[in-house]
């Protein structure tokens, strides 16, 4: 079972969770190898078109991997490809707090609220992301999608 100090910053508290994680017995029943082969037929039914059987691959792999960003990524394109948003939603939540300072996650986040209709969420988290990635080198692109996003959702659109 997962010990907490009841002290520990939620920082902390994340970092067991994940470290409680990939102690898990079958996060070891697979080599690097083996866990990379799977990857490449999720990778291969995703280009052809068959988001139902890299689903299944992806859940196999995120069982074995449950904290691995790459494959849990593509878990939630997946499900965006699906159109089963609220699934992405979640996956990507998981990543940011895997990965915080990758504002990509967030920005992932707002894009599912919009597709679920929930511009006000939306709206909070590319406010985030706008504010975040202001003069920082390599954010560029996020930045100008990030507005364009906020933009489309103060008109009622929602993006594809």
């Amino acid at each position: 079972m997962l010990q907490v100090a009841d002290n520990s910053s939620p920082a902390e508290a994340f970092a067991a969770a994940r470290a409680a994680l990939e102690a898990l017995p079958s996060s070891r029943r697979v080599t690097a190898d083996e866990a990379e082969a799977i990857y490449t037929m999720v990778h291969s039914a995703i280009v052809q078109g068959q988001h139902d059987a890299a689903l299944r691959y992806l859940a196999l792999l995120t069982f074995l991997k449950p904290t691995q960003p790459r494959y849990l990524s593509a878990l939630a394109l997946t499900y965006k490809l699906l159109e089963r948003f609220q699934e992405a939603l979640n996956v990507y939540s998981f990543l940011a707090l895997l990965e915080p300072d990758e504002l990509l996650h967030p920005l992932a986040v707002a894009e599912c609220h919009l597709r679920l209709q929930q511009a006000l969420q939306a709206r909070a988290l590319l406010a985030f992301v706008i504010d975040s990635s202001e003069g920082v080198a390599g954010s560029e692109k996020l930045h100008v999608r990030a507005q364009a996003l906020l933009l489309l959702s103060t008109r009622g659109a929602v993006p594809a």
